[in-house]
């Protein structure tokens, strides 16, 4: 248990000052700092601070005396809103000591890098209201935004150091450049004529590489960072963190301080660019963090919490403004289709929703969101029958994504009696139409590619004879095929890809539609450079096989074994090869003793026929209502109750 050391006594000895504002300034300091703490590192509840009162001027209002960060009060006497500055100057003074902890000995480097992130802070207030009240403290009325960070930064060193300054200033314009051409022109506008291209290439390379040792240093001992990967706490924990500010029984960070939650929030969505170079990870956190953001918004909305508009637009603008992961190449890297769904469709969800109107999102909240079950609000799940029901009742294009996927998750192919799936299958022509009315090529609006999943669901258990409540229309068939096909055609980067061919191996028999699928998927996968379509075929090889297998008929047996065969033989290699893998992992599930030989065998009958007697019998064993899930390609039994 850590106890902040904040020494008072030299404010005290002032009579300036009012006992009740040095209180009030003392506990927003072991708030900014218990913040930091938790974002970086546990070396600042150690680290010393004293609070003085000496000088009028804002210049180094916040300073260092040994290794004591030292905050001058007197320039905040009579100031109505000090808290931003007192905000940007600690933040800063933390940042120098988180770097000088860790053993950066590059002063003007450190001063660099803390005067950044520093600036990227008071670049994300309130215009009206705490940038406002950080230029009337600093004297910066009427100025540029150059001028504004000059101020600033002279300010936080406590000195004038022109050079210091204008170095600052071109490496912000500079590592902004992209060009050699662009970054030229930058130089030129310098004061300082020795300041080369090589020197800011210099400066530039070590900043980065601090940052990069910074953000090093998160992953090991942050505390925000092991709570986005802790697999113990889920997404409603998270959303409790943002509500509350508390992590089980610990009070984290103070929420009800405006300039500390949008800093929590800030952070949060920020958090997952230190996984970078773990893309699997990236992945599971930004799925956690997407899904807590949308649960924290709509409870704030349909509780009227207070905050709602201030969260709401903040967040909005986050999204907006540094939200910039290439979701397509993560799915390549993580090359699982299975677990990119879900992340697409909450990030998809939050994209979208960050990019409407703030009367639009309040609309959303008050007569969607507001009407629809509380567990599916807070939980994301779909749990009963009549969720079904209320969320296909309220289905719009916007929201056919996310929705479209938990009803996806909530439904078990192949089940004869599940609830659940039963409702979703008798609601069949519903999702169709809001399937049609949400993929519009033409208009950019591809949401609807998340019904496909259940749409053809629902058609290949309704041709298998596993849903006995609905009948489906030849029509009905071909509009779902041409939409997976529509889509599957839609473009090399879309994610709209990935999806329609997983819906195509869901509903496809082994016939010549699914296997002009394959071609296509394949033909987009390029050789290499679209993994995550490769992994789509593979999928959908073991969904077919399986499918196959488990609806098999007397009398079908001829027909099985062609079609089986079609896929080891007659086809791509990466199709043939998922065949026989497959196949191979069945025959050692049935107890067959060499399962390479049986597979070497031109005639494999009796694998084949062992394979639908092993998952028929365990077909048996979920007549209550479970059925198949697939989790990293591996079969398993649903046990959802």
């Amino acid at each position: 248990v850590y106890r902040l050391q904040i020494d008072v006594s030299a404010a005290l000895a002032n009579p300036l000052v009012n006992p009740e504002f040095l209180e009030n300034v003392t506990s927003f300091i072991h708030k900014v700092v218990k913040n930091y703490a938790f974002r970086y590192v546990d070396y600042l509840w150690t680290q010393r601070y004293g609070i003085s009162c000496n000088s009028k001027s804002i210049k180094g209002m916040v300073s260092f005396e040994g290794d004591e960060i030292i905050i001058d009060v007197l320039p905040l006497i009579e100031v109505q809103d000090w808290k931003p500055t007192v905000y940007l100057n600690l933040g800063y003074a933390i940042m120098l000591a988180t770097l000088r902890y860790s053993g950066k000995e590059h002063k003007e480097e450190n001063i660099h890098l803390a005067a950044m992130k520093t600036w990227n802070r008071y670049l994300s207030f309130e215009e009206s209201a705490e940038k406002q009240s950080v230029r009337e403290l600093y004297s910066l009325y009427y100025c540029t935004e150059e001028e504004q960070c000059c101020g600033l930064l002279e300010c936080m060193i406590g000195q004038k150091s022109p050079e210091l300054i204008d170095d600052f200033i071109m490496l912000i314009g500079y590592s902004s450049k992209e060009t050699f051409l662009e970054r030229f022109n930058v130089l030129k506008e310098s004061r300082y004529e020795k300041r080369t291209g090589v020197h800011f290439e210099q400066v530039l390379g070590t900043v980065r590489n601090m940052n990069t040792s910074l953000m090093r240093n998160n992953i090991n001992y942050s505390k925000l960072i092991e709570v986005l990967r802790n697999d113990n706490i889920d997404h409603l924990q998270l959303t409790e963190f943002l509500r509350t500010g508390r992590l089980g029984d610990r009070h984290v960070v103070d929420v009800s301080e405006w300039l500390l939650l949008r800093t929590l929030l800030y952070d949060v969505i920020n958090a997952p660019k230190v996984f970078r170079n773990d893309y699997k990870m990236l992945l599971k956190v930004l799925t956690k963090v997407n899904k807590s953001l949308i649960v924290y918004i709509w409870t704030l909305g349909i509780n009227d919490d207070p905050r709602y508009e201030m969260v709401s637009s903040y967040i909005a603008k986050l999204m907006n403004d540094i939200f910039v992961f290439n979701r397509v190449k993560i799915y390549e890297i993580v090359a699982d289709p299975v677990e990119c769904l879900e992340a697409e469709a909450v990030t998809g969800y939050l994209l979208n929703w960050a990019a409407l109107q703030p009367e639009e999102r309040r609309s959303i909240v008050k007569e969607i969101v507001s009407i629809l079950p509380r567990n599916w609000v807070e939980h994301l799940s779909v749990q009963t029958p009549d969720d079904v029901d209320e969320l296909i009742r309220v289905l719009t294009v916007r929201g056919s994504g996310i929705i479209g996927f938990y009803l996806h998750q909530a439904y078990r192919w192949g089940s004869t009696n599940d609830p659940l799936t039963a409702r979703i299958r008798s609601n069949f022509a519903a999702l169709l139409k809001h399937a049609q009315g949400a993929i519009l090529p033409s208009k950019r609006v591809m949401g609807g590619a998340m019904l496909l999943l259940l749409l053809a669901q629902i058609i290949s258990d309704e041709r298998d004879g596993f849903a006995g409540n609905i009948t489906i229309t030849e029509e009905e068939r071909n509009a779902v095929r041409d939409l997976i096909k529509q889509c599957i055609g839609w473009g090399q980067m879309h994610f709209v890809i990935m999806i329609a061919g997983i819906a195509a191996g869901y509903m496809g028999s082994i016939d010549g539609w699914i296997l002009q699928q394959f071609d296509s998927l394949l033909g987009r996968y390029d050789a290499g450079d679209r993994v995550v379509l490769r992994s789509v075929v593979q999928f959908d090889v073991d969904n077919l096989i399986e499918r196959a297998l488990i609806s098999f008929k007397d009398g079908e047996e001829k027909a099985l074994l062609n079609k089986i065969q079609c896929l080891r033989f007659g086809v791509d290699p990466v199709v043939s090869d998922q065949a026989n893998k497959f196949l191979r992992a069945m025959a050692s599930r049935c107890g067959i003793s060499s399962p390479e030989a049986a597979l070497k065998q031109r005639n494999i009958r009796e694998l084949v026929l062992s394979s639908v007697q092993h998952l028929k019998a365990q077909a048996l064993s979920m007549r209550n209502g479970r059925g198949w899930t697939r989790q990293n390609n591996r079969m398993k039994v649903d046990k959802r109750q």
